[in-house]
């Protein structure tokens, strides 16, 4: 009998550890999707069966990310576009023009997005930040974070964010305002490292960022200084230009940074642990390790990349410690992953699975995989082809939506169900509820959730008859299957109500509930 697909909601919450993941074998249940960059996305499930493919035409690679809704977002080189699971464009946006868009993006839970880009900064205006001129260029490019909220299909505004090139700190020119000890400005960012600028104009070429909903954290790789960082994102956007505000009080200055002592003259260059990472990840609320960081280190110029779990020095408020005039811990990751022949120079990331296990992607091996904590692969699938996979992801989720909503006049709301070919020839049956997703009900041990109320009563009586059409039937080769919600008038009294629908997947031959998908919300509006 196969897993079940749908796992309990993870806690509200989040615990910092420092403990290693816990024991597992086998590949976690849930779909994986990546792409290979002009190539397009693909959702696979455990068997490494495509369920689903999204067709992007992007020939540079930006990101990749799925919204709590099951939007696709896909960045690529001056904005980002997201789709719905059947490729519909929900938005599309280009930066404005003063910013290079670049190799990451995250939605959040308000539903903005935030954007990785650069910005370009003239020598006068480098030179008067304190950098050597002799090192400094016509222009140099500086990494930003910007907030985006969607104002039409094709537009949006930026209504947050953040520029390193406000938090640099140097000790060369006497004479700037920024002058200071480096050590002792360990908040700020050394103007002056690297002495050599990547690709000719980039200070930072920010490549990886994630989001941390319980702390308003945003973490950040910056790999030409070999760190990561994590800034305050509840400031204001002039809090976020200085030193002071925000939930921690540093306006937005560096919260932490780890990875090269030596950029803060907190310890020599031999103290340095990453190489050139890529893709740092928070492991989520609920999964072996939560509040640690995974990070996919290249080391470019080695022969062997690394995945490092480090876990945060936090104290019991969530705030930092630094001890002294040393470096930010820890000393030593909690965990990594490193194996023979194991490289890739460029791109590639590592995300943390519910059940410990460790999914991997490495780019220029056009391989993904997953290991368990013990380092034993479980799961591989090598895409080859000459282009570097970005990218690779996992989702629990198993049951989409095109929209959201329902308006008052009327619409039809389609339902997307893929559970995976371990799944195919089995019974599905899409089930509903007025009243929210929790606590739920569980049946037969698998957990459902949505909670029983009249709604679900009501459609298990008027099978078929209701706005919930072709809402049972039977899974294709791929597990897939659709149904709709459709309505020509939405009814007066039930304006203002969110119904939740989710998809119970039952064995063809005993009829056993197996699994149940994740609920998909349909507010009625005006």
């Amino acid at each position: 009998m196969p897993r079940p697909l749908f796992h309990l909601a993870a806690p509200a919450c989040l615990m910092l550890s420092v403990v290693s993941p816990l024991p597992a074998q086998g590949p976690a249940d849930g779909l994986r999707f990546f792409e290979a960059t002009g190539e397009g996305i693909d959702l696979v499930d455990p068997n490494g069966t495509i369920v689903h493919h999204w067709i992007t035409n992007i020939q540079r690679h930006g990101g990749i990310a799925l919204d709590a809704q099951g939007a696709l977002y896909h960045g690529f080189g001056s904005g980002f576009r997201k789709r719905s699971l059947g490729s519909g464009l929900l938005w599309s946006y280009n930066a404005p023009a003063q910013y290079a868009v670049s190799h990451d993006l995250q939605p959040l839970p308000n539903g903005n997005v935030l954007l990785m880009a650069g910005e370009l900064k003239t020598s006068a205006e480098v030179a008067a930040a304190g950098r050597d001129p002799l090192t400094t260029t016509p222009t140099v490019e500086y990494g930003v974070i910007l907030e985006l909220q969607q104002t039409g299909p094709n537009s949006g505004t930026v209504v947050w964010e953040w520029h390193v090139f406000d938090h640099l700190v140097q000790d060369f020119d006497a004479t700037k305002a920024n002058f200071g000890v480096v050590q002792d400005r360990w908040e700020r960012v050394d103007a002056n490292y690297p002495s050599l600028l990547f690709q000719g104009n980039e200070f930072n070429h920010f490549n990886g960022l994630d989001y941390d909903p319980i702390h308003d954290w945003i973490l950040i790789s910056s790999p030409v200084q070999d760190e990561v960082w994590i800034i305050d994102h509840s400031t204001t956007t002039a809090e976020a230009a200085g030193s002071t505000g925000g939930r921690w009080g540093k306006g937005g200055d560096l919260l932490y940074r780890w990875g090269n002592p030596a950029v803060y003259r907190a310890g020599p260059a031999s103290a340095v642990q990453l190489g050139f990472q890529h893709d740092p990840r928070f492991v989520p609320p609920g999964y072996p390790g939560e509040g640690n960081v995974l990070i996919f280190s290249n080391n470019p110029t080695g022969t062997q990349s690394e995945v490092l779990e480090i876990g945060l020095p936090v104290d019991s408020g969530g705030a930092f410690i630094k001890a002294g005039s040393g470096p930010f811990g820890p000393a030593q990751p909690v965990w990594s992953y490193a194996a023979p022949g194991f490289h890739s120079p460029v791109m590639s990331g590592a995300q943390r699975l519910p059940n410990g296990n460790t999914l991997i992607c490495s780019a220029t091996q056009t391989t993904v995989f997953e290991i368990t904590p013990a380092g034993t692969k479980v799961w591989e699938r090598v895409i080859g082809g000459t282009n570097p996979v970005f990218q690779a992801h996992f989702t629990e989720r198993t049951m989409w939506a095109n929209r959201e909503d329902m308006p008052a006049t009327g619409a039809n709301a389609l339902f997307a169900l893929e559970a995976g070919s371990a799944f195919a020839g089995d019974i599905y049956a899409v089930l509903g509820s007025a009243s929210g997703t929790s606590p739920g009900f569980t049946l037969q041990g698998t957990p459902v959730p949505l909670n029983f109320d009249t709604y679900t009563l009501g459609m298990l009586r008027v099978i078929g008859a209701g706005p919930l059409q072709s809402w049972a039937g039977v899974l294709d080769s791929t597990g897939g299957g659709r149904a709709s919600f459709n309505l020509t008038r939405v009814p007066p009294g039930v304006i203002g109500l969110t119904v939740h629908h989710a998809m119970c997947t039952l064995d063809a031959t005993t009829g056993a509930l197996v699994a149940a998908s994740n609920a998909v919300p349909l507010a009625f509006v005006p």
